[in-house]
């Protein structure tokens, strides 16, 4: 009986070493998982900031362009020469650009106040 109470020993014994290698496993993994989740969402944090500059940097573009055709369009009603309709036609455009660059002005200032990190 003794052979086999020994045997059953160290059965346990091999078993019980291999339930704490198992667990010590589990630990490892789990600490790579929050490790990971942690750099997960250090990325989309960053990602996230990254968006928000090209979309500002772009409506910053658009609002510039549209002043740009805004001034063409001023020299245009401003010129003695240009017909009527002409200049008209110059003034539509200009407050049709007018209503976007507000709508533009707005979503900056919405983009700006969102981040109180940027400068700018």
């Amino acid at each position: 009986m003794k052979p086999i109470l020994k045997k059953g020993k160290k059965t346990l014994d091999s078993l019980t070493k291999k339930v704490k290698e198992i667990n010590k496993l589990k630990d490892k993994v789990e600490r790579i998982k929050t490790l990971r989740e942690i750099k997960e969402s250090e990325t989309n944090a960053m990602e996230e900031r990254l968006n928000q500059t090209k979309p500002l940097d772009a409506l910053k573009e658009r609002k510039s362009e549209l002043q740009r055709q805004n001034e063409e369009d001023q020299a245009i009603i401003q010129d003695e020469n240009a017909s009527p309709d002409y200049k008209d036609d110059a003034q539509e455009r200009v407050a049709e650009r007018n209503e976007e660059i507000a709508r533009l002005e707005t979503q900056i200032a919405e983009m700006k106040g969102g981040d109180h990190s940027w400068k700018g």
